[in-house]
């Protein structure tokens, strides 16, 4: 449910359990209020008078009110060169090769459903999820960009989805060289980050570090997520665990190079961010053009690590997948593969499939090795070619005679790998 309060300019987005809070600041600046155990007010904006928030006067503050630095600001979604010292969100490098930004609010639409993310994976809506969109936008009169913050509140799965759309409409050339999906500026005082990494076939370590003074964080730059870290990370207290206290996570649905980062101030308070990793990142913007920052996943559990694990399994399992298999249960299948690796021919696929089916078994999957000349782990990638020597009837004999038993039959192949 996305509610505005119009006396305070805020935007309270609730689920189930979760509250998500952001207020508009002189009509111009989106802040980050709140994100949360689920609360039932919206009386905001003590926040920023909160004791963790130190702030400074300027040399003319306005008449009968505290003037605070952008620097002591919870910003939604900061800009650079403001005044605001600590990782901003995105960056610009304008024509003239100046980097300054300071897109401002315009105003704000609240859309039924989820509308697509052109070109990226992403989670689905169904009408029957009652999902609502809040959109923000800012504009920047210097660079002429359009700045759109999208939140989708998944209230039944007690999730908030987001990422942020950039539109341009300047005359030349500017280039945009960092675009994160999320920033969060939370007081809670987050203790410890969670993440989750390791090497192939020791997957989804968990490393718990402290978050300290300074900046904390992991990402990868190898092209992919990569075994080595998992584009996911969840806050936490000292003594949260598996099953009491408070989780606040987050994770892409984006498998590319990424970065998290939590950046702590000297008064405790901490900027995380989650998004693609800048390390080289350069994406020209001409006039009319638009970039779409990678989806991020927001949950809150008050429930422990378990809480915090069921939302995200429950979304992920029943609106990431697509078609007719979405919520299908997945038959029970044998692979070849630990059977017979690369050496097999038709016969002993069809004994497997006996077997298969006398053991109930409701798919065979054939693995690798019935292409090219594949006979070791060095070659033939990429040559999509039965080898007869294997297989002299060809793919469809093996595939009939395998539906024949009554299974069906599957073929594994790895379209973006080659030799």
């Amino acid at each position: 449910m996305i509610h505005y309060n119009e006396r305070e300019n805020s935007f309270h987005l609730s689920t189930e359990k979760t509250s998500y809070i952001i207020a508009i600041h002189k009509n111009a600046y989106p802040l980050h209020m709140y994100w949360g155990r689920r609360v039932y007010g919206d009386d905001v904006m003590w926040a920023l008078d909160a004791p963790y928030r130190r702030y400074a006067r300027i040399m003319q503050p306005e008449p009968d009110e505290p003037a605070y630095t952008h620097e002591f600001f919870p910003w939604e979604y900061p800009d650079f060169g403001t005044g605001d010292f600590r990782p901003a969100a995105y960056s610009v490098i304008d024509p003239n090769g100046d980097n300054y930004s300071d897109a401002r609010y315009v105003g704000y639409r609240i859309l039924d459903g989820k509308p697509p993310l052109e070109g990226l994976p992403s989670v689905n809506a169904m009408p029957e999820d009652g999902a609502e969109t809040l959109v923000i936008s800012l504009y920047d009169e210097k660079l002429r960009l359009a700045v759109d913050l999208y939140y989708t509140v998944y209230e039944k799965y007690d999730v908030i989805a987001r990422h942020t759309e950039f539109r341009y409409d300047g005359e030349e050339p500017s280039y945009l060289t960092k675009a994160l999906s999320v920033s969060i500026d939370a007081p809670q005082g987050f203790d410890e980050m969670i993440q989750l990494c390791g090497s192939a076939l020791r997957e989804k370590h968990i490393v718990r570090r402290p978050i300290a003074n300074g900046t904390t964080g992991f990402g990868s730059i190898r092209g992919v997520s990569s075994h080595q870290e998992t584009p996911f990370a969840a806050l936490v207290g000292k003594n949260t665990t598996e099953h009491t206290g408070e989780a606040w996570a987050m994770t892409l649905v984006y498998s590319g190079n990424f970065s998290v980062t939590a950046d702590c101030d000297p008064y405790g308070s901490v900027r995380v961010q989650m998004g693609i990793n800048e390390t080289d990142f350069r994406w020209q913007l001409t006039k009319g053009s638009t970039f779409i920052t990678p989806e991020a996943l927001l949950v809150y559990s008050g429930e422990g690590l378990n809480g915090m694990s069921h939302t995200f399994h429950t979304l992920l399992r029943e609106r990431v997948g697509r078609g007719s298999w979405t919520d299908k249960e997945r038959p029970v299948l044998l692979n070849t593969w630990e059977a017979c690796y690369f050496t097999f021919d038709h016969d002993h696929v069809m004994k497997l499939a006996q077997a298969a089916k006398k053991a109930g078994m409701e798919l065979l999957v054939l693995d690798d090795g019935w292409f090219g000349h594949r006979d070791n782990a060095t070659s033939s990638l990429g040559d999509w070619f039965v080898d007869k020597k294997k297989l002299p009837r060809g793919l469809k004999a093996l595939a009939d005679d395998v539906n024949a038993l009554g299974l069906k039959f599957g073929l594994w192949f790895e379209p973006e790998m080659i030799s």
